[in-house]
């Protein structure tokens, strides 16, 4: 708060020629008129400190009680000094009574404004110890000198009240921030000074010397004036924004270099009392002597307190500026400063790229695992009825589906995002790829009577390596242009799935307004043709499909509608990675605890193989017990399931333990890489389980 530069000195001024001229043209004791002036400013000071307190938020005007209260005894103590010392009322009980409860008010509300707003206990209890230190000093090395007092009680308590006073404004000013309030406290250590000097010149009956001491509580009366002056006139009544607070940088340093400074002070004295550098007449000058010094070393402090503060204040800028995208000032003089800053903007740009990162892997996760769970909430809402049990075991293969599903998303996220090495999905099947991008789709155009027909005509399992596998965003991009190109949206996109003897071949049709023939060249070089369109799509996905040794090629009729076709060669792969099952032993052994499974092979071997002997189990305890009095089992296919529900026992451990030659893991679980590393090197044969009833039924065929 800037307080006017001018006001002071010229208020200041016009008080002093006020003084002289009385002096000079009354003919009053110059005394006793600087002791009148004081008194008249009293009586200002009463009434401003009177509309200061009731300015005050209501909720500090409790804890600020004491601030005037001690304002209306000092006004009474003045004029109960004027009546004893100038007019000889020669009560002097009522003086020292007025003056002893202005020093109990006066120190109590400081104390309170150290307590409730600047120090905390710790610190509290760190500035008792040090007034009882440096008390125990002057009391042991300068007591002689003031044994005087002991005949004077009154003396004695002045003195100690004032020294007490003294001391805990310092400690106030070296904590404000406010100079309105700085000056009213500085008033207050002129005041201690000045009362300090009148009651030596008491004690030393020196009467002549007094207006030095009438000149400092001139001071202190004048400065306290300019403060309520300023808090009324810049409306500074919130306590809270009248000091630092005592754990900043400033406070600190201030705190700590003042009471070194002190202790300093103190121990130069005792030095120089011990090697009689001072006449020990002179020690009564060391106590005045020693304020003076305490309030310059208070300021100094505070300046110090300052410098030592900037650096953290020019970095506390430069954090905001960057917080803003605004231009720092790095030339700190201090290297560390700036070391530290740069470590902060580094800081703060990592979690910002984090949030980032954050945010859209949220945004992602929530995409990627709204179609699982919208398929199973279905599932559950339309749950069969009445249920057969071939509805029950195709819900239930759905709903472990989409609990892949999810997983796998999960799985991907962890792999993406923390360093995680271990993959879920390895070699994909080319079919469960097309129904998970179909359930998508399915889920998302929900409201519209829009399908797609799947026409799967391979008569294997096509499979696929990690990098081809995804193709899978691919043809999701291509469905979702097709089916916005749609000007029916109950005509069906056609989805195909062929293959030749070299490649993969994907064939998406649609029937909407087509592609101009010009325009289709621009289209995959990444022109877009829609009016919010970016053109990434259709040009990404021929730059990913030719890395992979694909093709794609658009042919399209305005109007008509629009061809995707897409090959991908065929790669080849290890022995698990069956394409077809092919049956070469008369003994079967089938397992499986869902239904529509064992009905699939019934009816399968039944129109095909009926001379083959099948035998069928519904979990792995029984086929165990069975395999024990079996004779050789290496003359038997066994076509096994992974897992049985409720069992410990897996597929995969039933052929480790018996390892027969010719066996089968059929499974929702053929993709789960664990799964096809852990078979790598066992006689066995991978067939994803959606695949089960397009190869028995071609077969069949």
């Amino acid at each position: 708060m800037k307080i006017s530069r001018y006001i002071l000195p010229i208020y200041s001024l016009a008080v002093f020629c006020i003084i002289l001229l009385l002096y000079k043209f009354i003919n009053i004791n110059i005394i006793r008129q600087i002791q009148y002036t004081s008194f008249a400013i009293d009586i200002i000071n009463l009434s401003l400190s009177l509309v200061a307190y009731f300015a005050i938020k209501k909720s500090s005007q409790e804890k600020l009680i004491l601030l005037p209260i001690s304002l209306i005894l000092l006004f009474l103590m003045d004029m109960s000094y004027v009546l004893v010392f100038y007019v000889n009322f020669n009560d002097f009980l009522i003086f020292e009574t007025l003056n002893f409860s202005w020093y109990i008010s006066a120190i109590t509300g400081i104390t309170l404004l150290l307590t409730l707003y600047i120090y905390e206990l710790k610190e509290i209890k760190l500035i008792i110890f040090t007034f009882i230190a440096v008390t125990a000093i002057i009391i042991m090395f300068f007591a002689p000198t003031y044994f005087r007092y002991l005949s004077y009680p009154y003396y004695s308590i002045d003195l100690t009240a004032t020294f007490t006073l003294f001391y805990l404004s310092i400690l106030v000013i070296i904590t404000i921030k406010n100079k309105s309030i700085l000056l009213g406290f500085s008033g207050f250590c002129f005041g201690m000074i000045g009362n300090f000097i009148m009651t030596e010149c008491y004690l030393n009956n020196k009467i002549s010397n007094l207006i030095y001491g009438e000149i400092m509580w001139l001071v202190f009366v004048l400065l306290v004036s300019f403060s309520l002056v300023n808090i009324i006139k810049f409306k500074c009544y919130n306590p809270s924004d009248w000091f630092f607070n005592s754990k900043s940088v400033r406070n600190k340093q201030a705190f700590i270099i003042f009471h070194v400074s002190i202790l300093g002070y103190i121990l130069a004295c005792v030095f120089m009392k011990e090697f009689k550098i001072i006449v020990e007449n002179n020690f009564v000058f060391i106590p005045a002597m020693g304020m003076i010094y305490s309030l310059i070393a208070a300021i100094l402090s505070v300046i110090l307190g300052n410098q030592a503060e900037k650096p953290f204040l020019a970095m506390k800028e430069n954090i905001y500026a960057i917080l803003n995208n605004q231009a720092t000032e790095n030339e700190f003089k201090l290297i560390e400063f700036k070391e530290l800053q740069d470590y902060l903007t580094e800081t703060y740009e990592y979690i910002t790229y984090f949030q980032k990162h954050v945010v859209s892997l949220a945004t992602r996760v929530a995409h990627d695992i709204k179609s699982p769970i919208l398929i199973m909430e279905n599932l559950i809402k339309n749950w069969s009825n009445p249920k057969t049990d071939q509805n029950i075991d195709f819900e239930k293969q759905q709903i472990i589906k989409q609990i892949n599903r999810i997983n796998y998303i999960s799985r991907t996220m962890l792999e993406e995002h923390k360093d995680f090495d271990a993959k879920f999905y390895g070699i994909q099947c080319m079919f469960n790829i097309a129904n998970d991008v179909i359930a998508d789709k399915q889920i998302e155009w929900s409201a519209d009577l829009q399908i797609i027909d799947l026409n799967y005509k391979a008569t294997n399992v096509i499979w696929l390596s990690s990098e081809q596998a995804k193709i899978k965003s691919i043809l999701s991009n291509i469905l979702n242009n097709a089916y916005e190109a749609s000007t029916r949206k109950n005509e069906a996109i056609n989805f195909t799935i062929d293959t030749d003897e070299t490649y993969i071949l994907i064939t998406i049709q649609d029937y909407g307004c087509g592609i101009p023939d010009n325009e289709i060249n621009n289209i995959l070089n990444g022109k877009s043709l829609k009016p919010q369109g970016n053109g990434i799509g259709l040009s990404t996905a021929k730059k990913f499909i030719g890395s992979i040794n694909g093709k794609l090629n658009i042919t399209s009729v305005i109007n008509q509608g629009t061809i995707i076709s897409i090959k991908l060669p065929i790669l080849l792969f290890a022995e698990q990675y069956a394409k077809t099952i092919n049956i070469e032993t008369q003994n079967v052994i089938v397992v499986d605890d869902s239904t529509n499974i064992i009905n699939m092979w019934q009816g399968y071997f039944l129109f095909n193989n009926p001379n083959i002997n099948v035998k069928y189990f519904v979990n792995f305890s029984s086929l165990v017990n069975h395999l024990t009095n079996e004779d050789d089992i290496n003359e038997i296919t066994f076509l096994l399931d992974y897992s049985i529900f409720g069992e410990k026992l897996t597929g995969l451990e039933i052929i480790k333990k018996f390892n027969p030659l010719n066996a089968y893991l059929i499974t929702d679980y053929a993709e789960d890489i664990k799964l096809q590393d852990e078979i790598g090197s066992l006689n066995i044969k991978l067939i994803p389980k959606s695949m089960l009833q397009i190869m028995l039924k071609n077969k069949t065929s």
